[in-house]
């Protein structure tokens, strides 16, 4: 968790943002330069103003982010990552981890693009932005079998994975498809699913596909586990998770209900 006192420096700065001041209307319409990892930048920012850069990222490339400036006086900087180069920027949660009383990010981008930095500060600051690549957040290519070991890199809290069991998780693209990874006090891979519907197992089912076409893949009858899913398992190791009824489970399966999720867990 952030600080709570560097957070009330970018609220200050974002409510002086919002006055039609014409030089905050200029920095608005100016482009940010572009910024490619790795680099660093340097600045003095303060008062009504704000420093904005775009960073260039791949699709599940990794990256660090870290804030040093001049320590004078009461004088205080921060950042905050966006989506959009307008500031203030609506909300916008990019995952990864925050450390260093929020003056570090480390993080991945999920599908790619660009990524918006907004450094500000009071009553002002001479400051150095570092970005760098994070070779832990580098892009995974293989979708893992649970058991496997699997370090979280972006986590994101804790995932119902069956009834009443709770992981620890992240979200990825591996292997070109969007992906949740779940890991278990040993740190092992403890349950992957997903609801990318571009996903098909070699059975060819699909997000989106009728029990009566898993039926006839080779599933057995879907179980009802309580609260969570009705689940059957594929030959090839890929169980289909339906849903029905407020409750998940308390409404019977039809031969046209559609799979909801696809997943493998330990």
């Amino acid at each position: 968790m952030r600080d709570a006192q560097p957070w009330r420096i970018l609220a200050a700065a974002c409510l002086l943002a919002a006055l039609p001041a014409p030089d905050a209307v200029a920095a608005r319409a100016a482009k940010p330069p572009l910024l490619h990892v790795p680099a660093t930048v340097s600045g003095f920012v303060g008062g009504e103003s704000h420093d904005t850069y775009a960073v260039a990222v791949r699709a599940g490339e990794g990256i660090s982010v870290r804030l040093e400036w001049k320590r004078h006086g009461n004088d205080a900087a921060e950042f905050e990552i966006a989506d959009t180069a307008d500031f203030p920027a609506h909300h916008f949660d990019p995952g990864g981890k925050w450390t260093d009383g929020g003056a570090t990010w480390t993080g991945a981008s999920e599908d790619g693009g660009k990524l918006y930095l907004h450094v500000v500060a009071h009553p002002s600051a001479h400051y150095t932005l570092a970005i760098r690549p994070y070779p832990e957040h580098a892009r995974r290519d293989r979708i893992p079998d649970p058991g496997e070991p699997w370090s979280l890199r972006a986590p994101r809290g804790g995932l119902l994975v069956k009834p009443a069991e709770f992981w620890p998780y992240e979200e990825a693209r591996i292997d070109g498809f969007k992906m949740r990874v779940a890991v278990n006090d040993r740190a092992e891979v403890a349950y992957v699913a997903t609801a990318d519907p571009t996903f098909g197992t070699r059975e060819g089912i699909a997000v989106g596909s009728t029990l009566a076409e898993v039926r006839r893949a080779g599933a057995e009858a879907p179980v009802a586990e309580t609260g969570w899913a009705w689940v059957t398992r594929l030959p090839s190791g890929w169980w289909a998770a339906f849903v029905s009824g407020e409750g998940l489970t308390n409404a019977p399966l039809t031969p046209q209900s559609k799979v909801a999720w696809l997943f493998k867990r330990r």
